[in-house]
């Protein structure tokens, strides 16, 4: 897989997320989710290489402020849900 380069939009970064963002990240999921993620989700979205996409944007001042996580998977693999 390509490499992710961080990328600039007016003050926010968007960057890979790393292991020292899992606390902000799990806060972030918290606030907005009313689901309960475990803490492998937290370690995939982190790992480099990992079998997920994620990237952070990143305030100067407020620090992560959003977060985008895609997981790439044939289509053959997806749910019917997913495929309809």
């Amino acid at each position: 897989m390509a490499s992710v380069v961080f990328v600039r939009s007016g003050p926010f970064v968007f960057r890979p997320l790393k292991k020292e963002d899992q606390a902000a990240i799990r806060a972030l999921h918290e606030a907005w989710f009313p689901v309960i993620y475990p803490d492998e989700f937290y370690q995939q979205v982190t790992a480099p290489g990992g079998s997920l996409f994620a990237l952070g944007a990143v305030h100067p001042d407020r620090g992560i402020v959003g977060v985008i996580v895609a997981r790439f998977a044939r289509f053959a693999d997806c749910d019917e849900e997913v495929s309809n």
